[in-house]
């Protein structure tokens, strides 16, 4: 990967997404969740509405996390522990991480040794249309606010995402399904900077794109569309599972199975 050039904020007559002029809202390019830092202005509706409708899912996929319930035979009912990293061992077993507070009942449960559990894992829809925004925007501050009937299209797709009722009510992108995205998960990321022009250079030839918090890159083309991501499953899982010995201690760093370029 070759690096190009580090973007600096730039703040717009209007909100670059939207047009309302009254873009007063500090906006995290990428999210800063996973390593943004301020690069922009957007209006309030923007920047808070896509926060919790798809960015939730963005920080899901990118830190390898699923929602889940636990259930036993030692405690009635079952129970939503919140957020847990997904990790494998080299011998392709399950670890999983809580990420946050973890109420003891669940050691409880997981003492039956045999445990179904329930699990909610990112989709595909909607954290793309957030790697959408993030990849808009870092055009918006490079060449200004871009036009056109791509950019019109961007725009009404995001705008879509934005106004739906709920998270579920998020309809898919076309253009978000096809960005190519290649993850990044060395011990430490590319470059300190947020946001970063850069050029992959591989066997098909250079791909020109945006360096995200230094392990995302999304480029300006699209995949084709038999390299596009196709929906997958969705909706709630189970599965069955023996628990062994808990682990405790401090965790120093993580190196899951790399994804493919498109997630």
């Amino acid at each position: 990967m070759e690096l190009v050039e580090v973007l600096q904020p730039r703040r717009f007559d209007a909100c670059p997404i939207c047009g309302d002029p009254a873009a007063t809202e500090a906006e995290h390019v990428p999210p800063g969740s996973i390593g943004g830092k301020v690069m922009t202005w957007t209006c309030k509706r923007c920047n808070n509405n896509f926060g919790s409708k798809v960015e939730v899912d963005l920080l899901d996929w990118y830190e390898g996390a699923v929602t889940t319930w636990f259930a036993s035979e030692t405690v009635r009912g079952k129970r939503k522990t919140g957020r847990l990293l997904v990790r494998r061992t080299d011998n392709d077993e399950f670890v999983l991480l809580p990420a946050g507070k973890s109420d003891e009942i669940y050691a409880e449960i997981l003492a039956a040794g045999d445990v179904e559990m329930q699990y909610d894992v990112p989709e595909h829809k909607r954290w793309s249309i957030a790697l959408l925004k993030c990849v808009y925007l870092a055009l918006c501050i490079k060449f200004d606010v871009i036009q056109g009937p791509r950019a019109d299209q961007v725009r009404a797709d995001l705008l879509a995402a934005r106004d739906a009722p709920s998270r579920a009510d998020v309809t898919p992108s076309e253009i978000a399904r096809r960005l190519h995205v290649l993850r990044g998960f060395g011990p430490e990321p590319l470059t300190s900077a947020p946001v970063v022009t850069a050029v992959v250079h591989g066997p098909e030839g250079p791909l020109e794109g945006v360096l995200l918090a230094g392990r995302l890159f999304v480029s300006w083309s699209p995949v084709s569309e038999d390299q596009a991501a196709t929906p997958g499953e969705i909706g709630r899982r189970v599965m069955t599972m023996r628990v062994g010995t808990p682990m405790s201690g401090v965790v120093t760093a993580v190196t899951p199975k790399p994804r493919t370029s498109t997630g």
